[in-house]
This record gives structure tokens, sequence and C-alpha cells, in this order.
């Protein structure tokens, strides 16, 4: 079901949005599910320098394996695009197709 308009999704669509869920809900906030999720939040305030992106993918991917078991991560790179913005682009291969797939995600 899509988070912006509650249709049916499938496919790929299902996925980046799945991608997204994970990635953008901080661990801790869920209730019943307290470990879902990933840490960038708690890295967002942190100096924008080689360490912390080195920290935020780690984040990314550790939350990708444990919670989505559809993808492979392969690549992720940050843009800054605003003051204090970056985003983003994540690339993996799929398990079910072994077919790359790539989002990008504004945090």
């Amino acid at each position: 079901m899509s988070s912006a308009s509650g249709a049916a999704v499938e496919g790929e669509s299902h996925l980046k949005q799945s991608i997204e869920d994970i990635l953008l809900t901080p661990v801790g906030s869920r209730l019943m599910r307290r470990e879902y999720g990933s840490a960038l939040f708690s890295l967002l305030d942190q100096p924008d320098n080689e360490v912390t992106r080195l920290r935020l993918i780690s984040a990314a991917v550790i939350a990708l394996w444990k919670w989505e078991p559809r993808i492979t991560p392969t690549q992720i790179t940050f843009e800054s695009v605003a003051q204090g913005a970056r985003t983003m682009t994540i690339s993996a291969q799929r398990s079910d197709s072994l077919s790359a797939i790539t989002t990008d995600i504004t945090i």
C-alpha cells in the first residue's frame, strides 16, 4: 500500500518505498517493533566530513541488511543538496531477479 495515496503498490515501487521507510524511521520509534529502522537520525547533526559519511553509509547498510531481505546494497553515495540536506543514492541488487535497483532519498 502506498504511504502517500493508500493505493496498492507492488514490484519495484514497493521495494523503493520499503527502503525509504526503513532508512527514515529512527530506531526505537515504532511500538512493538523497537529495533526497526536505521540509526541515520542519530548522525544527522554530525559534521559534514568523511567520517560522518562513512557512519551514515554504515548505518544505511546495516538497516537494509537487517530489514530488507529482497536486496543486497551495492553502493551508497551522498550529495549535499542544500544547507543541512543531503541526498542519499542507494544502488542495490534484487535477490529475486538479480536486477539492479537505484533510489534516491533526501535526509
